[in-house]
């Protein structure tokens, strides 16, 4: 058996810089493995199947085969361009407006509305009966309620459109706070319903739904469009994008990097506690990227806020250790999962607000895809490469 490789030998057979071949890691593309006090190694077979793979080219079928899996772009979108580390939101920078901005002037702007139409006083849902604990349990059985009330579920007049989106949007978010629908920014509902009273604790979270707000076209966002592509209502394309977020591999992130970190903060050595976890050969939840070799721009405003605004204690020291540990492990930074799990424990919020406050600034960015998709009238029907059994006779 052939021994796994450095980076140095990896990088070298693949001709890339080490950023791509970590990157390559958190995709799930190549294996690696290390023991305590050793640097990392990356599994041979993976490399030089990928190797064999680049030099192949990029033919047709070979586009089609990784075109779901962070490859090729699958449709034109206005909305959300990510590259060399920037989140532009039709060309303005989404860290930039997380400095001030609230998540409803955000979503005027994605979905190109009036806010004062969108978000008027008069504009206010009605409330519906909440059902279920968990917070995408509430808001998924919420809106086909909604949908059945709302006559102009599908309207098309621009105006009445952006009404439309308005009520879903305040209904979805009032559904994940767990309360009844209100003429309030988002940040101070849901501030309001963990009994947040104070404006430091109500900027963090309006900066954490901000951020939040759109990430182009991954897994929830692409159900949302998938939903709309085919005449169902924007309530129907919301359920589409919750059911995608609330799994474990998506929204659901942001829980399993809740637990990771109590179990670090239950140790007696932090460090050590850390070090333990990665030679158990357990994932690190909420590190790393596929889009963000450099680091995620979301987290990384996340801490600086946190730096600027929140005092210096235990959690403050927790957060820097395991941070900076993981890192020196793996060679990955906190992602936005993990800098949403962090502020919220510094600011004293219930175990599930990091995945509230993600599917809760989510919801802007969702229904700007939706308007998008059902403007274009195209039905997103992709066909599949069949792998199966040939044709029996007989």
């Amino acid at each position: 058996m052939k021994a796994d490789l450095d980076a140095r030998g990896a990088t070298a057979l693949l001709g890339v810089r080490p950023q791509t071949l970590y990157a390559y890691v958190s995709r799930g593309l190549i294996r690696a493995s290390r023991q305590p006090g050793q640097p990392s190694l990356y599994c041979r077979e993976d490399v030089e199947r990928l190797s064999k793979r680049k030099r192949r080219g990029r033919s047709a079928a070979a586009v089609a085969e990784q075109a779901l899996d962070f490859g090729a772009p699958v449709l034109e979108s206005g909305i959300t361009r990510i590259q060399a580390g920037e989140i532009l939101v039709r060309g303005r920078s989404l860290v930039d407006m997380a400095k001030t901005a609230t998540l409803e002037e955000v979503a005027a702007h994605l979905w190109r509305a009036d806010p004062s139409v969108a978000f008027a006083a008069d504009n206010l849902p009605s409330s519906l009966p909440l059902r279920g604990e968990h917070p995408i349990t509430r808001a998924m059985s919420i809106l086909p309620q909604a949908n059945e009330r709302d006559r102009t579920a599908l309207a098309v007049e621009p105006g009445e459109r952006q009404r439309v989106a308005g009520r879903a949007y305040r209904q979805t978010l009032a559904a994940i706070a767990g309360a009844d629908p209100a003429v309030l920014p988002a940040h101070r509902l849901f501030a309001r319903s963990w009994g947040k009273r104070d404006r430091r604790a109500q900027d963090g979270i309006r900066l954490a739904l901000v951020l939040s707000a759109d990430h182009e076209l991954n897994a929830s966002t692409f159900t949302v469009r998938v939903v709309t592509s085919t005449g169902a209502s924007l309530y129907m394309a919301l359920c589409g994008g919750l059911a995608a977020m609330s799994g474990a591999r998506h929204g659901g992130v942001s829980e399993r990097a809740s637990g990771m970190l109590e179990q670090f903060a239950a140790a007696r050595d932090v460090e050590a506690a850390v070090i333990d976890w990665h030679a158990s050969g357990t994932h690190f939840y909420g590190f790393g990227h596929p889009l963000y070799p450099e680091g995620d721009p979301r987290a990384a405003a996340i801490f600086d806020w946190i730096d600027a605004h929140l005092p210096g204690g235990a959690d403050r020291r927790l957060l820097a250790t395991v941070t900076a540990t993981v890192e020196k492990l793996i060679g990955h930074r906190a992602n936005v999962d993990f800098a949403l799990v962090s502020l919220c424990r510094l600011l004293g919020l219930p175990r599930p607000a990091p995945m509230m406050l993600f599917a809760g600034g989510r919801v802007a960015g969702w229904i700007a895809h939706a308007m998008e998709q059902a403007e274009s009238r195209a039905l997103i029907r992709p066909r599949a490469r069949y792998v199966g059994p040939s044709r029996e006779e007989g």
